[in-house]
């Protein structure tokens, strides 16, 4: 009887130390975990392991999770749990198969929150008191992988002249990107768009938005609706941290005109200096405040230029180019055409360099201003390295310098930097001829010529909502791009 008395009291000491262990074990839990898991209610915190994904985000946010089925295809993915705090939402994704799987939050006056999901990690990123949609700042370091967008562009489907001709009833999918692309890295490419907004002058249409760069476009009246296109700044969860992508450059925001109705047409076609002109990709460069070209149109009845009408001699027309859009209207035979033109003003700076062993004057010319507007783009633009061995030999996207002497024309290549931001090759060494001179000055015929992988220019214009697949049948392309006066400089 003793001994069963004795070991009833050491099983009920046991079981208090198991009870007190335990709830022991379970407030280091609680405590660790809460320290772990502080939320806030003006931050939006990400968590991410093996086997889920949760975001933590104000109340009055929105959010989205898609996975990419295509190059610009995405399936939107829905949560498995969702979970209603003290002024917070909590969502849960499966994140099984994380590497497609990208993010985007919702917060009206608030810079974007977006990311790439991870198979670990804990990120927690602030809403600032005041946050400018538009931020425009100096990057300190790099973007991942050398993602930093330069000059912070973008590209359309809207066509090579930025004019849009429907008829009353016609509708028409506006598809925008950004240049360069905000993606994961430079082999599988998982793409994210910012928000980009559309500021219409004119009633002749109707703007629907579908998504941050998708805008239905549905013609209601006769006449013309001129449109500006801008996108906002971004922040990006990338592996390690949090990045803030630049809103668009303004000097470069997209200004399309749509016009509905039989008084106007496509069909007039021009060239500029000679040249076969693509609105999108081609620039009018100049040094000075504004550049002149030479623009060619056979049979109009009239040419105005940011609003001033230009007279003709022989069907060519004298352009004054300022820096940003230029809107140039066509009018022949009862019908109109209108385009736009971008100018950017350059700086040319030349520096005498001698070669002491040589004692060879030589000339290096930087040219600062370009624009790169030939992206990396996935599935369809991949610029080249220069690559001189192998059987297929390529040379990078660069500047060309033409300059004459008594007996010929001397043409010097840039020396190459970078693949994907083709402005930093833009940097000409030169030997210096006296035949090159003429009263200590002469001149330089420039080219940019831009060389890739993948489609024709203009084959983005064609993505529709099944995205576009790897291109495996990829074929070396060049072109030159810009359209550049006479560079003169003096000695």
């Amino acid at each position: 009887m003793k001994k069963a008395v004795k070991n009833r009291n050491v099983f009920i000491k046991s079981t208090i130390i198991f009870v007190v262990v335990s709830l022991l074990a379970t407030a280091m839990i609680c405590l660790v975990s809460c320290k772990k898991y502080v939320y806030d209610s003006n931050c939006v915190t990400v968590q991410f392991d093996k086997k889920q994904a949760v975001f933590t985000i104000p109340n009055d946010c929105t959010m989205r999770v898609e996975e990419q089925n295509n190059y610009y295809n995405f399936e939107e993915i829905s949560s498995i749990k969702v979970k209603e705090m003290d002024g917070l939402v909590q969502y849960v994704f499966d994140n099984k198969k994380y590497e497609d799987k990208i993010f985007r939050i919702e917060r009206d006056g608030y810079v974007t929150k977006a990311g790439y999901f991870a198979n670990s990690g804990n990120y927690k990123i602030a809403y600032d008191n005041q946050q400018n949609l538009y931020e425009r700042k100096e990057y300190v370091g790099n973007l991942p992988n050398g993602l930093l967008g330069i000059e912070d562009l973008m590209l359309t489907n809207a066509g090579e002249d930025y004019f849009k001709h429907l008829q009353i009833g016609e509708a028409f999918d506006l598809r925008l990107f950004r240049n360069n692309m905000i993606i994961n890295n430079t082999s599988s490419n998982l793409e994210i768009e910012p928000n980009f907004d559309i500021n219409a002058d004119g009633d002749s249409i109707k703007l629907e938005r579908v998504k941050e760069n998708v805008f239905k476009v549905v013609a209601v009246k006769n006449g013309i609706t001129t449109i500006n296109i801008k996108y906002q700044a971004i922040e990006v969860l990338h592996k390690d941290g949090w990045f803030c992508y630049n809103a668009s450059n303004q000097k470069r925001d997209v200004v399309l005109t749509f016009a509905v109705g039989d008084s106007y047409t496509k069909d007039i076609d021009f060239t500029i200096n000679g040249k076969d002109f693509d609105s999108e990709f081609d620039t009018c460069y100049f040094q000075k405040d504004y550049g002149n070209v030479l623009f060619h149109t056979v049979g109009a009845d009239n040419v105005i230029c940011n609003g001033v009408k230009v007279n003709a001699i022989n069907d060519n027309y004298s352009l004054k180019i300022q820096e940003g859009a230029n809107i140039v209207a066509i009018d022949k035979g009862g019908k109109s055409k209108i385009t736009t033109i971008y100018g950017a003003k350059i700086q040319v700076v030349a520096e005498k360099v001698k070669d002491e062993l040589l004692e060879i004057v030589k000339l290096k010319i930087n040219v600062y201003g370009l624009y790169n507007i030939l992206p990396k783009m996935s599935g369809i633009y991949n610029p080249t390295q220069k690559y001189d061995g192998g059987d297929s030999p390529t040379n990078g996207s660069l500047l060309l310098a033409s300059i004459k002497n008594t007996e010929a024309v001397d043409v010097v290549k840039a020396k190459y930097v970078s693949q994907y931001y083709y402005v930093k090759n833009s940097e000409i060494l030169l030997n210096l001829k006296t035949e090159h001179l003429q009263n200590k000055e002469f001149e330089l015929d420039i080219d940019f010529v831009v060389e890739w992988w993948g489609s024709k220019l203009g084959a983005h214009r064609t993505i529709n909502d099944n995205g576009i697949s790897t291109n495996l049948d990829a074929k070396l392309n060049s072109k030159s791009l810009g359209i550049f006066e006479k560079i003169k400089i003096s000695l």
